[in-house]
Order: structure tokens, then C-alpha cells, then sequence
């Protein structure tokens, strides 16, 4: 009996894995990305964060390819590929690989906990796409610089150590929607009060929107689990 129930049970999970590949591929559908893009990520990973950061490394490089001889091991491997799926997918120098924007380094153990940052974009300032991008980079040095100040202040190795993982395992950033100032506050705040790193840009008003507008607030680097409890519900930008 308990022959029959392994292979049930096998069954189940590749179904059911399945399901959830195809779920993510209709979502990648309606972000409006290349189908092309969406199966060549979904080579890799059926985590949505990853799949996104690959097919935005796939539209900047459109000639990357995965490397053919790497660790044997699969702890090695990026999450969700097997050594049949990466010996169809061609070479590349392995260093190249960093520049994912994920988990996908090879010779590193996936570490125990995994980080990230976020960045909360207020919506009803109804800011364009080149003001938004600035405003993000802002935050990103800003929150950065944060950080190292910290550290160096403080002797804070627990949180050298939190960077220096962030750091090494491809530096994934989010970028989400917050659609009015109350909730951005209000999130700000959550996420500081669970200890998180958090920055908040002030615009100098020189284009579109009131000087001294809070635009963007970056969160993190910090734990993924820490950071989800706070901004899960957010869609992507």
C-alpha cells in the first residue's frame, strides 16, 4: 500500500506544480511581456519576483545564456531549476550571472535567510515614468547610504551581515504601487516599528509636484518574511 501511495503522491505534486506554473505564467501574460521571455524564466523559477527579475535581465541582454557546466549538486543550482533544464540552456561565464537581480549565483549555498528591498511609489501624486524613475533611484542611494551609516556608527555586525547577504545574492529590488499618502505613512511606519531599514524621498518641487512632496519610500534591505508581513498586499508598479 505504501508502494502505491509514493507515486500518488508524486503525482500530486507535479500537478499541482503545474497549476501553479501556469497561474504565474498568466499573470507574467498580463504584465505584457514577451511569451518568449515568460518560458525562458519559467525555466528557472516559479517564484513571481524571480521570474519578473529574469525576464527584465532577459530584455536588457537578449543573448544571456545560463552556464552548461556548473556545481553538480542542486543546492548550487537556482531555485527551482534541475540539472536536465540547465544542460538545455547553453554557456556563459558564470560572473555574468550576478547581474540577475536574484538568488541565481552559482557556488553559493542559497543563504538561510533571504533579503530584499522595496519601494513604496505614491500613486495619487500621479508622477510620469522618467519622475517615478528618478525618484526610485533617490531612494535606492538614499536608503543605502542609510544603512552603511548605520553600520559604521553603530559597529552593527548583525546588520553588516544582513548587506553584505543582500549584497551577494543579487540585490532584488520591488517596485510597488501605494496609492495614497495615508497608507504610505502608514506602511512607513509598520515597517519601521519591526526595526526595518526605512528612507523616505522629499522632491525639491522642480517638476510636476509641490516641493517637499513625499514621493517614494524605500524599505530595506531587510529580511523578505519582515518585509512581506508589511507591504504583501501592494501590487506591483
Amino acid at each position: 500500500m505504501d508502494s502505491q501511495a509514493q507515486p500518488n503522491k508524486e503525482v500530486n505534486k507535479n500537478s499541482e506544480n503545474q497549476e501553479n506554473k501556469e497561474k504565474l505564467r498568466q499573470e507574467l501574460k498580463e504584465f505584457g511581456f514577451e511569451e518568449s521571455l515568460i518560458e525562458k524564466a519559467l525555466c528557472f523559477t516559479s517564484n513571481q519576483e524571480e521570474a519578473l527579475n529574469l525576464i527584465l535581465t532577459f530584455q536588457e541582454e537578449p543573448n544571456f545564456q545560463v552556464p552548461q557546466n556548473q556545481k553538480n549538486q542542486n543546492e548550487f543550482l537556482p531555485q527551482g531549476m534541475d540539472q536536465q533544464t540547465l544542460a538545455q540552456l547553453g554557456n556563459v561565464n558564470p560572473n555574468q550571472l550576478l547581474n540577475l537581480g536574484q538568488n541565481f549565483q552559482f557556488g553559493l549555498k542559497r543563504p538561510d535567510r533571504e533579503y530584499k528591498m522595496v519601494f513604496l511609489v505614491r500613486m495619487d501624486l500621479k508622477m510620469g515614468v522618467g519622475k517615478i524613475a528618478a525618484q526610485v533611484g533617490h531612494s535606492v542611494l538614499g536608503a543605502y547610504k542609510q544603512i552603511v551609516s548605520k553600520i559604521e556608527k553603530n559597529n552593527d555586525k548583525d546588520l553588516k551581515e544582513v548587506l553584505e547577504t543582500y549584497e551577494n545574492y543579487g540585490q532584488p529590488k520591488i517596485v510597488l504601487k501605494c496609492e495614497t499618502k495615508e497608507e504610505f505613512l502608514d506602511l512607513e511606519q509598520k515597517a519601521r516599528n519591526k526595526g526595518l531599514n526605512t528612507y523616505m524621498v522629499a522632491d525639491a518641487g522642480r517638476t510636476q509636484i509641490e516641493p517637499g512632496s513625499l514621493t517614494v519610500c524605500a524599505i530595506g534591505p531587510g529580511p523578505v518574511d519582515a518585509i512581506d508581513e508589511v507591504t504583501k498586499h501592494l501590487k506591483l508598479l
